[in-house]
Parts: C-alpha cells; structure tokens; sequence
C-alpha cells in the first residue's frame, strides 16, 4: 500500500521518508508505527498547532506542511531497498511544481539517495533543491531512536516559524 503525496503549492515544509513502513500500509497513514515520534515531534517543535494521530496525516497542510515519501514502487526497510528504488527523478519534479520554501528529510538514508552524497550530517544543508532549503533531520522511526537528537528538529521549526511570519 503506497500513500499518496500529501503536497500542495507554496507549502512551508515538505517532509520526506524513505518509504511507507508496513505499520503505515497496514493503517493507510503516514508515520503509523507505535513507536514512530513523528506526529508527537511536529506538536511538541510547534510545527502543528496540536497533536495529530496519524490517520489525520492529509491534516498536516492546514498547517503548511505536505507529506511524501521517495520509494513508490513498493515498501519495507530501508535496508531491504536498492538504488533502483528510489525515485528521484519523479521526487525533484514534484517540489519543483509545488515550490515548498523547505524539504525536510526524515532520516539520512533518503537525503544521502537524493543529494548524492556516501554521508550526509543532520541539519540545514548547502544548496537547494527547486529552491527549497534542504534539511536532513534524525529519523523519527523506532529503528533510528538510538540516533534521536531533537535539537535539529527545533532548528527547522524556528526557521519555519521565520518564513510564517514573513508570511502574514
């Protein structure tokens, strides 16, 4: 079960995973895993204004955010993936039209595939991508807790809180 891309133009922020985990194909939603700290991490940075269960997720551009993943072939581990499986080509082409001010990585595995890099560090990076400012954030996945740092979690929302601001 593949979800579709939750984007919509000009959005603030567009978040992207890897790919749709079996927890989330199982409930058709974004980041649906027990242990994923995705939607607790958007409430508690005040990236949403309150907390959204996971079968909400196409609630997220109501507050300037969109969802997608990279893979859209098929789902798993990141580990279970090749090369082949990711779509960058199609990935580039969407936040080209949409035109976010900011694609927010979760996870390294995703951000390493799409800026071609062996590594990548968390945090704002060099460059854009369609002129959207580029973040790799700590994976919110139970697999990844071990590596969880939520300081750059709080460095993309005071950016996103700026261009909000900017906004009104």
């Amino acid at each position: 079960m593949l979800l579709p891309d939750v984007l919509a133009e000009d959005l603030v922020v567009v978040f992207c995973g890897s790919d749709v985990g079996d927890p989330s194909a199982k409930a058709e939603a974004f980041y649906a895993g027990r242990n994923n700290k995705f939607w607790s991490t958007l409430f508690r940075t005040h990236l949403t204004s309150h907390l959204l269960r996971p079968a909400q997720y196409a609630l997220v551009l109501a507050h300037d955010i969109g969802l997608m993943d990279l893979v859209r072939q098929r789902s798993g581990m990141d580990a279970e993936l090749s090369d082949d499986d990711y779509d960058i080509p199609g990935f580039k082409r969407k936040i080209a039209e949409n035109r976010p001010s900011i694609v927010a990585f979760n996870g390294k595995e995703t951000a390493r595939h799409v800026l071609g890099r062996k590594s990548v560090t968390y945090g704002r990076q060099d460059g854009t991508i369609a002129n959207a400012a580029v973040y790799v954030l700590p994976s919110t996945s139970k697999e990844a807790h071990r590596y969880w740092n939520e300081r750059f979690w709080l460095e993309l929302s005071d950016e996103v809180r700026r261009i909000r601001r900017g906004w009104k």
